[in-house]
């Protein structure tokens, strides 16, 4: 789980502090003006579900991070569908947000319930 963390730092940095580069790696044009402001939004999003999920590590936290991230991943993937100049960027994204989704929605205490249970096998 706190590779999660340090994923979300990550891209929560990159974002807020390079957006242009983030816009690059996402494949969108930097030139244009909203891209540098959504690139920050977005960065500080993953900022403030990585301080969630550090400060209160609870099935809760958990819950609305995976839900914060699929609604992400619903926009962008409507984003892609309508929009040929923001596909590539928004498709990147919605992949990114589904598999941060997917290893947030497992709690700590869950993978060490599930370690424990092969441990006894």
């Amino acid at each position: 789980m706190r590779y999660t963390i340090l994923a979300r730092l990550a891209l929560g940095a990159l974002g807020l502090l390079r957006p242009r580069r983030a816009a690059v790696l996402w494949g969108a044009d930097p030139d244009l003006g909203t891209v540098e402001v959504v690139a920050r939004i977005l960065g500080a999003r993953h900022l403030a579900q990585a301080t969630l999920l550090a400060a209160h590590p609870t099935r809760g936290a958990h819950l609305l991070s995976t839900v914060v991230d699929l609604l992400h991943a619903a926009t962008m993937v409507l984003l892609a569908a309508r929009s040929a100049r923001f596909r590539r960027p928004a498709a990147t994204s919605a992949c990114i947000a589904v598999a941060l989704a997917a290893a947030t929605s497992v709690t700590p205490r869950e993978v060490g319930l599930q370690a424990l249970g092969r441990a006894r096998r």
